[in-house]
């Protein structure tokens, strides 16, 4: 992490945003940012962190809210739960999602027919889709056009693909390690009106009790880039072994896909 980095997020982070259990909220890191020495000291704890692969022991504790999707309902099902981490987590997240998805983006990995992806939008998507429905009525081919809702996407994904589908993508194992293992041994409190929980529940290390197999739809800033990342590694698979009966040399097999995240 670079202190130009460090100090072009933070000096434009917006203060009254919510985080931070321990109680290091955002406006301690943008106040740190307009200093030269903190700023860098910041940063080089960051650095250290995502080449040893060890996070610090603060980012294993996040506060669950429940905010009301409409006002005035407050029915369970209708509420969105979202888990306040710690603040210099959640950009060190953020950071590392966006250099991936640079990355991945130069060098191919993201398919043409996903348009969940910088400089792309829904109405693209579907277009798209009406072209190929229309290209198979004229050319009387045969096709099967599924709609589904990708609306609970983020909130169960394993833990194995996702690793090795970020690897893939080139993320160091130092910094996938530090994502599932925090996310594993993570110990949540609960906030209400009432204020915040005295107990906590979560994983525990060396027992079965790790939470394997779960990323929380907004578990954190980075939380939509997983399931992008493992739609389009399926989806890049998916077009090296599929049938390409109807499709012309050229064209892909798999149908266009847009996440409801803007990347």
């Amino acid at each position: 992490m670079t202190v130009e980095e460090y100090q072009y997020y933070w000096q434009r982070a917006n203060e009254r945003i919510s985080s931070s259990f321990s109680g290091l909220h955002f406006g301690h890191y943008k106040a740190a940012s307009f200093h030269p020495r903190l700023s860098a000291l910041h940063a080089a704890k960051l650095s250290a962190c995502a080449k040893t692969g060890v996070p610090h022991a603060r980012w294993g504790t996040g506060v669950n809210v429940l905010l009301e999707k409409i006002m005035g309902n407050n029915f369970v099902h209708k509420l969105r739960a979202i888990c306040l981490l710690e603040a210099d987590f959640n950009w060190w997240n953020k950071l590392v999602a966006k250099r991936m998805m640079t990355s991945a983006g130069t060098r191919g990995f993201v398919p043409g027919e996903s348009f969940a992806k910088t400089g792309s939008s829904c109405e693209k998507a579907v277009l798209t889709k009406i072209f190929i429905v229309d290209d198979s009525r004229i050319r009387h081919y045969p096709m099967c056009l599924g709609e589904n809702d990708f609306g609970d996407c983020y909130d169960r994904v394993s833990h194995l693909p996702a690793a090795m589908a970020l690897r893939g993508w080139g993320i160091p194992k130092e910094a996938v390690k530090i994502l599932l293992q925090t996310m594993q041994l993570m110990q949540y409190f609960l906030r209400t009106g009432y204020g915040e929980s005295k107990q906590s529940y979560g994983g525990r290390r060396h027992t079965r009790r790790s939470l394997h197999g779960i990323w929380s739809r907004e578990w954190c800033g980075s939380s939509w880039f997983f399931s992008c990342v493992i739609l389009d590694s399926q989806c890049l698979q998916t077009t090296r072994t599929w049938c390409t009966n109807y499709y012309l040399p050229g064209q892909t097999p798999c149908p266009p896909m847009c996440c409801d995240v803007c990347r």
